[in-house]
């Protein structure tokens, strides 16, 4: 979601939350945790939308700019009020019942199938993802484009349709297919760390057009590598 540093893991403090996927440095200021993932040692949530606890660390992670000011300061202080109203309207905006427009789009080819793809780059597109869709039109679909391979997870927390979603390697060939439940907010973990690129479609969209594990997604620049990465 965010892009990572090299860090040794084994000297890195992890959240306290339970469910937290991420190792992170945690900087304390009043009134909040200012967070920020530097590696990744447990599936994290994203697809038809991402969790809430990932969220808020997500959006605190911006705010490590004030972490060489005296948290005491009128001014940290300010900050940390202002980044947990940042917080609430990020979350409020998960649950606004209205779906995410205006994300660039990119032609997408499996073999002879074509998807005409929204792409969720950011970590606001990829945590709101199809929330409030009703519908994803046989020809297209959102491909999530994470900053590096992880062992992801998708739920579909605010999805009213079914879905079907690949998880995909840095290549872009398929890992694995899942089908998604409406409204099941039990996470669908990957099963390797592998995974930097997500698509999703409408649900039985891959079996219906022969698509399974191996097939590799091309745009017309190349491979997901040489279209993100190589040359983005």
């Amino acid at each position: 979601m965010t892009a990572s540093r090299n860090v040794d893991s084994r000297n890195v403090p992890r959240c306290k939350c339970k469910t937290c996927p991420f190792i992170i440095n945690t900087i304390p200021v009043p009134l909040l945790w200012i967070t920020a993932p530097v590696a990744c040692k447990r599936p994290t949530v994203q697809g038809g939308c991402v969790d809430r606890h990932t969220a808020a660390i997500l959006l605190a992670s911006s705010l490590l700019a004030f972490a060489g000011c005296d948290r005491h300061t009128p001014a940290a202080l300010a900050a940390s009020r202002s980044s947990s109203s940042s917080a609430d309207s990020t979350l409020a905006l998960l649950d606004d019942g209205r779906p995410q427009t205006g994300l660039p789009r990119l032609s997408l080819y499996l073999g002879a199938k074509e998807l005409n793809a929204e792409l969720a780059m950011t970590a606001a597109a990829i945590q709101k993802g199809l929330m409030w869709r009703t519908n994803v039109p046989e020809t297209e679909g959102m491909l999530f484009v994470f900053a590096r391979p992880h062992q992801t997870a998708f739920w579909m927390k605010n999805v009213p349709i079914e879905i079907d979603v690949a998880y995909l390697d840095p290549e872009g060939a398929i890992l694995e297919i899942h089908k998604m439940n409406r409204q099941d907010t039990n996470p669908v973990p990957a099963k390797t760390a592998s995974v930097q690129y997500a698509l999703e479609t409408a649900v039985g969209w891959f079996q219906r057009n022969g698509i399974g594990t191996g097939t590799v997604v091309r745009t017309d620049r190349g491979s997901l590598h040489d279209t993100f990465v190589r040359n983005p």
